[in-house]
């Protein structure tokens, strides 16, 4: 199974692009970040990015309601993907395809009262209300 959920800040404005008259792309970098403290008694702090990939109408909200600095939990899938760059050198990228984000504080979502959940069209959420019934609590992991 592919899944993933991040919940961080974006590092910039999202950037959406029109591909057709039917298909869009917005790209966003997601910032999460991991406190701890180390073998020598130090509070660390961590910070990992992320590049999100939101398409079609979800990308267009994405963008239209978040900026830099919203805080943002993600739900989607990681993707390894290579291209060619301009002086024809392989390089590789990892992005997160978002299937679903939930705004969950600040910017300018609150201030227009926008509903704090999208999800891609024509896709079913795996999520269950509750526990499931069909799993034993014992399970050895």
């Amino acid at each position: 199974m592919n899944k993933v959920f991040l919940l961080g800040r974006l590092g910039s404005d999202p950037e959406t692009r029109q591909l057709s008259e039917t298909s869009s792309v917005t790209q966003a970098n997601l910032a999460t970040s991991e406190r701890y403290t180390n073998k020598n008694g130090e509070k660390v702090e961590s910070t990992e990015w992320h590049r999100l990939v939101v398409w079609n109408k979800s990308g267009e909200i994405f963008a239209q309601y978040l900026d830099k600095g919203s805080e943002v939990m993600v739900e989607g899938k990681v993707v390894t993907r290579n291209y060619e760059d301009k002086d024809g050198i392989k390089r590789y990228t990892t992005e997160i395809i978002v299937s679903s984000w939930h705004f969950t504080g600040g910017s300018k979502m609150e201030n227009n009262g926008f509903q704090q959940s999208q999800q891609q069209p024509n896709q079913q959420s795996s999520m269950q209300p509750g526990p499931d019934p069909n799993y034993p609590d014992d399970l050895p992991f």
